[in-house]
């Protein structure tokens, strides 16, 4: 019987994803992607496919891949289908996982009924999951990855001692935060076989083996076409945006502001925070948020509001754990109680949730098709052939552009990421616009395409004047982005 509500759950579960893309795609001709970085995946993609050749010198397919289990199952669709459709169904293919992942966990948790198929919607839909799901990037297939993970470590026999440690061997590769997750479970492997005897220390010398094992693919995959172990994204945002090193109390605002962006739209979710901390698991996935908040806050706590959060939703099934464990049969929680909470949540969901997710995926949607087509447009017709472009959004300029481009993050060009870890990184991000300066008059570009909000943050031009370059605008949107011509004084500028 479980195994048959499991299949309906899923069936359900990939229908509502289906709808759900669907629904965000309807107003334009085609598959919109509402994140630039979705296109650096789309071109290393293509570029893998070898049908596509990159306008960034000397860039790898693996350079600005925060993901390479998605960037290769990204590959492996566009072989087939169209470029922006592959992509948009790896996205599909994620949350289809995603979905059935949170069906296994409704069966094991006993929920049956109405009771299943309302936990699936508030799994695909609470807060802005929708929106996110469909963004283009690796997060349903790592929103996918960790519940499955959730699932195989709470169950027994093979599951656990094979599956288990193969997925968390492979899901760093997925979303690098997850990489704490095998540490904690080994952790907590150890702390059985010492305190409770319900494990042996050679169940956790194996599960570390094989763990291990199926890291090691992907460790020689990125060392070989990257020259790291770890995405070389990681570190390049990092440098560039150097919020590390400011002090503790301005990295806690940026983590607060973070998180009232990201938990108050889960609302009613939150409820059932303290039956998660009842169970062994349930606390370990509690230690893993901590070390992930920590790991941002030591390094990036910036990031976590980029996006529109994307980063923080890598923790909604820590969430959906909690209220599993509050629906469970013999939880102490009056059945009653569940159903209140999934009816509310599901009010919640309709009337809350889905309408801004809709609103913000056609703002973001919008912003590509008003922003960065025409941008992309302009650029191929005014930019003479030979001309290099200076860039900071290397996503869809590095998707249509026919002209050599220049990542001044550091994204695509790689050398870009060296000058930002010495004079931006090593000075907190006072000497940026040295590091803007010196890109510049390495790479002589001859235009320059500078995002409007950035300019009054960054001081792009400022850092490109510092260079000894002259700034003509030739072209510039509403809020949006302005394309420049540069003179720069002393040489040729290729």
């Amino acid at each position: 019987m479980a195994r048959n509500i499991d299949l309906k759950l899923t069936v359900f579960g990939a229908a509502l994803a289906g709808a759900l893309l669907i629904a965000f795609n309807f107003r334009w001709a085609g598959w919109l992607l509402p994140i630039d970085d979705s296109y650096i995946t789309l071109q290393n993609a293509l570029t893998i496919d070898g049908s596509f050749v990159s306008p960034f010198s000397g860039s790898s397919p693996f350079n600005g891949a925060t993901s390479p289990v998605h960037l290769l199952l990204v590959a492996g669709l566009a072989k087939i289908f169209d470029a922006a459709l592959a992509i948009s169904l790896a996205s599909f293919f994620g949350a289809v996982l995603f979905a059935a992942a949170i069906a296994a966990l409704a069966s094991r948790g006993s929920l049956s009924g109405w009771r299943a198929y309302a936990f699936i919607v508030i799994a695909l839909c609470a807060g802005l999951t929708s929106y996110q799901l469909t963004n283009g990037l690796e997060t349903s297939l790592a929103l996918a990855g960790f519940s499955w993970a959730i699932y195989l470590w709470t169950g027994e026999g093979w599951k656990h001692k094979v599956a288990l440690p193969i997925l968390l061997g492979t899901l760093p590769f997925v979303r690098p935060e997850l990489a704490v997750l095998p540490v904690l479970v080994f952790a907590s492997l150890c702390w059985q076989a010492i305190i409770s005897r319900e494990r042996s220390f050679s169940d956790a010398l194996k599960f570390l083996a094989l763990t291990a094992l199926a890291a090691l693919p992907w460790l020689a995959l990125l060392f070989f076409n990257t020259g790291s172990i770890i995405p070389d994204s990681i570190n390049t945002k990092k440098y560039f945006f150097s919020e590390g090193c400011l002090p503790a109390l301005i990295k806690l605002k940026g983590i607060k502001r973070a998180l009232l962006n990201f938990l108050p739209p889960l609302g009613l979710l939150l409820l059932t925070i303290p039956w998660l901390l009842r169970s062994l698991q349930g606390r370990v996935l509690a230690l893993f948020c901590a070390a992930f908040l920590a790991a941002y806050f030591v390094s990036f706590p910036g990031a976590l509001i980029h996006y529109d959060g994307r980063y923080l939703y890598l923790l909604l099934p820590v969430f959906l754990f909690g209220l599993c464990e509050f629906l469970r049969p013999g939880s102490r929680a009056p059945k009653l109680a569940g159903d209140v909470l999934l009816v509310l949540l599901t009010l919640q969901i309709a009337f809350l949730n889905l309408p801004k997710s809709l609103s913000l995926s056609a703002e973001r949607r919008g912003f590509t098709a008003e922003k960065l087509f025409p941008l992309g447009e302009w650029i191929n017709a005014n930019v003479p052939p030979g001309e290099k472009v200076l860039i900071h959004d290397s996503g869809y300029l590095g998707y249509v552009s026919k002209r050599e481009l220049v990542d001044l993050v550091g994204l695509k060009t790689v050398s870009s990421a060296r000058v930002h870890e010495e004079k931006t990184w090593g000075t907190c991000g006072a000497g940026r616009m040295d590091a803007i300066a010196e890109i510049t008059a390495r790479q002589r570009p001859g235009y320059a395409v500078v995002f409007q909000d950035w300019e009054k943050i960054f001081r792009i031009s400022a850092g490109i004047t510092k260079a000894g370059g002259l700034l003509e605008p030739l072209y510039s949107q509403p809020g949006g982005y302005t394309v420049y011509k540069l003179n720069l004084v002393g040489g040729d500028k290729r």
